[in-house]
């Protein structure tokens, strides 16, 4: 019965490749295209459909400390980036939009050679940078998102990247308001 169903759908939808198009002209002097052979009309040969294949790009959440290794490398002399908060996958309820973030850096930052923190959030690096392991970003849309720390130096080239956290900030809504609690 598969084998039937099968054969049936290839026919169905391989018929519309095998389809050929005419070009005709109408008693009133109008140009009209169909699928059906028609008096006076020309098959038109059409050029091959074109398609796209998108370039590949390589993913902007490298993480250049994978504490799974066994040898860790020292990249400029850190060890390992990490996200302490928001926990990857966590929920956020907070109607301000509010999430602190903290971070912790193996060894310490090297201000003296200009290194400072830049958050990435959904894929957008944040224009300010700081030399703190704690941020608090307010108005944060409702849904879901994704953040990553970065060392970077004086010319924004990134020494060290965090893994990449998830978190999912909810907002009550005035269009889903919460249910009111019944009068005592």
């Amino acid at each position: 019965m598969r084998k039937i169903v099968v054969i049936c759908m290839l026919v169905i939808f391989t018929q519309p490749v095998l389809a050929k198009l005419y070009k005709c002209k109408d008693k009133d002097g109008n140009t009209a295209y169909t699928d059906e052979p028609c008096a006076d009309g020309k098959q038109l040969k059409l050029p091959p459909l074109q398609t796209y294949s998108p370039r590949r790009i390589s993913p902007t959440t490298t993480s250049r400390s994978d504490s799974s290794s066994k040898d860790k490398k020292k990249v400029d002399g850190y060890e390992s980036l990490e996200i302490s908060n928001p926990a990857n996958d966590s929920v956020i309820r907070d109607n301000t939009g509010t999430v602190d973030i903290s971070y912790k850096l193996t060894p310490a930052l090297k201000t003296a050679k200009s290194h400072k923190f830049a958050i990435v959030i959904d894929g957008q690096q944040l224009k300010t940078k700081g030399t703190t392991s704690r941020i608090k970003l307010s108005d944060m849309d409702r849904g879901t998102h994704t953040i990553q720390i970065n060392v970077v130096d004086d010319k924004d080239k990134v020494i060290i990247s965090s893994k990449p956290s998830t978190f999912h900030m909810k907002r009550e809504s005035i269009l889903h308001p919460k249910p009111q609690a019944a009068p005592k």
